[in-house]
């Protein structure tokens, strides 16, 4: 029903994807890109679920850009597969489910969340909770999460960790799942990375079995092609051609969810009106409403439509509720508009024409919910604008378009919540009003509680930076100093006066507040931030040379990369569990218990690879020295290169140094891998011989290990070995020893009547390594002690091949491989 009323099945179009990974050396990411050619997001799924060592994926993606579309036509197909194998009677693929994370966003755990999917939304006839349990595990089921990003407030760091780690305990050894997300929700890539690549412990949820195998993949917006093709489903070819014509519009429609936007917005745009993301959502609005009012389907003014779509939006972000039943629009009409909706003849009136009228889409409960998110956010982030007393003066004429107007008084200034609560006369009719000229800023107190309550997003700030002046939100972090609990206001004004202007310098606020705030790359030269609250505080890269923050908060801050010469952190509080160092010119906020190696990684990977040492407060200090808060630390770089040491994570603490150490020795042991794969694909081997190779594991590894050394424990001989052709010629004539030692074992065997259970022709490589291990656990007299000892020369072929018949014979072989085999 979802994807007919969607129309997904006649519209959707396939998403290309990337897959980012970290270069150890360079410390840049390289990309692998899945086009729509090659069948994009979808294809890459196909092959992640054939891969049995695959049991997570995250799709990472901006707002609009498909995701729930994705995963209900991915599910669409996979569904069809099933019903198509069972009608068949051959085997059926998993059977998908889709779980909207947005329905679910007050459940405490993944029993309570999937019960309340199964057996109160669903009614589904499951035994109960262990039998989604056992299905799982047996491989049935492939869960896909949607919308990660509504399940918890992103301030709350710890909270988003411990969610994510609450869904994946449904990832058991046979299980799969999919989880999307915005990649917003994320304030830095690093730190989706970290989170979504399972870097991060979660805090109060523990896995009851080993982690399973994450990965990230990241959506992209449509190719000029794929706009094409959609607008010509929906508008006339000159159509098509004007906005694919125009750079800023086309680079709108690159989000599917913006294309119907901006065909409804092009007679504004030949108007020469100004374009950008906001407006485009503005002038689509503005003539969705006014033909609804032309076609007489409304009475309503589309102010008084505008006001009732900001306040139910913003109360669906506070809530996390993005639905509204209708059997509540009552008495949010009477709530929100008074003495205008008094009388009940005129409260069904108004009921129906809001239910109809007001762009929100009904599901067979009931319940009214938005044609798509960013829909809630531009009308919350209107409403924003307004309250603060800086919204653009064409936004404005939306709010003009008011009932019960006076045209003949002067227009003059009204508080948002003031123009719209109209009072009746004595005889009940509504009171006529002056026009509006622009909207006051609510008490400051009344701000915090609106757009102050939590955090705002990427998505809103970039909405917020085009709508609303960036005096009125310097003004009103200004004013956060004269109240009592400005929770985020403050940050949140910072956060969009930011995006519109990095320039903070000579900036002054005093005990005032920017909690929560984005002020990456922030100016603040010279600024003087005396004794104000940057709790949760995003500071990255900023230049804070001359700044006073004496005696600020800043607990649970992101201060990183800040040039800081000449500045002042006297006084500051910063949480127990953390130190403030100085980094050569730089301000860090490092965990407590960090190393000056933490320190040299938390400059640069690359400057963690050559770290040598270091002085701290101008004493030699070894790399696993402690950093005490306030300590200045000068990094010394190795003139030799990159001098990494495995023993290096001991001491390591932080999750950049660790992840960085990691990273390095998974790139040099991938690099092992390929030129091993390269040698032997360039070896005369037997097709069973190159299968047996790849299949079996630990015979793989014992050709590896005895080809190179080790790139965990001798990372530099691995990249000496690894950089020279001589040693690489050494390692390949190295395995193919191997290859004919097993190879002698092999026929030396079958010579001695060793054959496989069940017989076979020939023995398998696989089991001559068994048979060589068994050796070695028995102890056998010829003094072959380890598995090295049979597989080199220590001990004979024919000797090796005696002795297992030997053992045979006697039945310690055959009960040595039955108890392996049942262990």
């Amino acid at each position: 029903m979802e994807i007919k009323r969607l129309g997904i099945e006649h519209e959707y179009e396939t998403l290309a994807c990337r897959k980012e990974e970290m270069d150890p050396v360079s410390g840049k990411t390289a990309t692998s890109r899945y086009a729509e050619s090659n069948r994009g997001i979808d294809g890459y799924i196909d092959r992640w679920l054939d891969d049995p060592s695959k049991e997570h994926i995250s799709v990472l993606g901006e707002f609009g850009t498909g995701k729930t579309w994705f995963c209900l036509h991915y599910a669409a197909g996979a569904l069809a597969r099933y019903r198509e194998a069972k009608e068949r009677g051959t085997q059926r693929p998993r059977l998908p489910l889709v779980i909207p994370l947005r329905d679910y966003a007050k459940a405490v755990s993944v029993e309570s969340l999937l019960s309340e999917f199964f057996f109160r939304k669903f009614e589904i006839p499951l035994p109960g909770y262990s039998a989604f349990e056992a299905l799982n595990r047996m491989g049935k089921l492939l869960l896909i999460f949607d919308g990660f990003d509504e399940m918890a407030a992103r301030v709350d760091r710890q909270k988003m960790i411990d969610n994510f780690w609450e869904l994946a305990r449904v990832v058991v050894p046979g299980g799969k799942a999919v989880l999307t997300c915005r990649t917003e929700h994320f304030p830095e890539a690093m730190a989706g990375r970290e989170l979504l690549g399972a870097e991060l412990p979660g805090s109060t949820t523990n896995l009851v079995v080993e982690p399973p195998q994450f990965e990230v993949v990241e959506l992209e917006t449509f190719s000029d092609e794929q706009i094409r093709r959609v607008l010509r489903r929906r508008a006339n070819e000159p159509t098509v051609n004007r906005i694919m014509s125009n750079p800023h519009l086309r680079d709108l429609a690159r989000r599917p969810v913006m294309t119907s936007f901006v065909i409804d917005a092009l007679p504004d745009v030949d108007a020469g009106k100004p374009i950008d993301l906001s407006r485009i959502y503005l002038y689509a609005v503005q003539r969705k409403m006014n033909r609804d009012i032309r076609a007489e389907r409304t009475f309503t003014s589309l102010a008084d439509k505008l006001y009732f779509l900001c306040e139910v939006s913003v109360e669906m972000l506070r809530t996390h509720a993005m639905a509204l039943n209708y059997r509540s629009f009552p008495d949010r009409i009477r709530q929100l508009f008074g003495g205008a909706a008094l009388e009940q003849k005129d409260l069904d009136h108004w009921h129906y024409d809001m239910m109809g009228q007001t762009m929100m889409i009904r599901n067979a409960d009931g319940d009214y919910a938005p044609a798509h998110r960013s829909l809630v956010e531009f009308f919350a982030s209107y409403q924003y604008a307004a309250e603060l007393g800086g919204l653009a003066d064409d936004f404005l004429e939306l709010c003009r378009s008011q009932s019960n107007i006076d045209n003949r008084l002067a227009p003059r200034d009204y508080t948002w919540s003031k123009y719209f609560q109209r009072e009746r006369d004595s005889a009940g009719r509504p009171v006529q009003i002056a026009p509006l000229r622009r909207f006051l800023p609510e008490p400051a107190e009344e701000n915090a509680m609106s757009i102050g309550a939590a955090p705002i997003g990427s998505a809103m700030a970039e909405l917020l930076e085009n709508i609303v002046d960036r005096a009125a939100l310097v003004d009103v972090i200004a004013r956060t100093a004269t109240i009592q609990v400005p929770l985020f206001l403050g940050g949140n004004a910072a956060t969009v006066a930011n995006r519109i202007s990095r320039d903070w310098s000579g900036f002054t606020l005093l005990g005032g507040s920017l909690r929560g705030g984005n002020m990456d790359n922030a100016n603040l030269c010279n600024a003087k931030l005396t004794g104000s609250d940057l709790r949760d505080c995003s500071i990255r890269a900023a230049r804070l040379d001359g700044a006073d923050l004496s005696g600020c908060d800043l607990r649970g801050a992101q201060l990183w990369h800040c040039s800081a010469e000449a500045a002042s952190f006297h006084d500051c509080v910063v949480d127990s569990n953390r130190v403030l160092v100085f980094v050569g010119k730089r301000a860090e906020l490092m965990v407590r218990g960090s190393t000056l190696l933490d320190a040299a990684f938390r400059l640069h990977t690359h400057v963690g690879y050559q770290c040598a040492g270091g002085t701290i407060d101008g004493v030699e200090a070894p790399l696993d020295q402690q950093l005490h808060h306030g300590c200045q630390v000068w990094i010394r770089k190795s003139a030799q290169g990159d001098v990494l040491d495995p023993a290096w994570m001991n001491f390591a603490v932080t999750t950049t140094a660790r992840a960085g150490i990691n990273r390095y020795f998974a790139h040099l042991d991938d690099r092992v891998e390929r030129a091993m794969e390269s040698m032997l694909s360039g070896m005369t081997l037997s097709a069973r011989v190159r299968e047996e190779i790849i299949q079996f594991g630990p015979l793989r590894a014992a050709l590896k290990s005895r080809m190179f050394p080790n790139p965990r424990t001798e990372p530099g001989k691995a990249e000496s070995l690894l950089a020279s052709p001589a040693g690489l010629a050494a390692a390949e004539r190295r395995g193919v020893a191997l290859l004919d030692r097993f190879e002698a074992l092999r026929l030396a065997l079958v010579e001695a009547g060793v054959t496989t259970s069940p017989p076979r022709t020939s023995v398998r490589l696989a089991n001559i390594f068994h048979y060589a291990r068994f050796l070695s656990s028995t102890g056998y007299e010829t003094g072959a002690a380890t598995v090295d000892a049979v597989l080199d020369d220590t001990l004979s072929a024919t000797a090796a091949a005696q002795g297992l018949l030997r053992c045979r014979e006697e039945g310690g072989l055959a009960a040595w491989m039955s108890g392996r085999n049942e262990s």
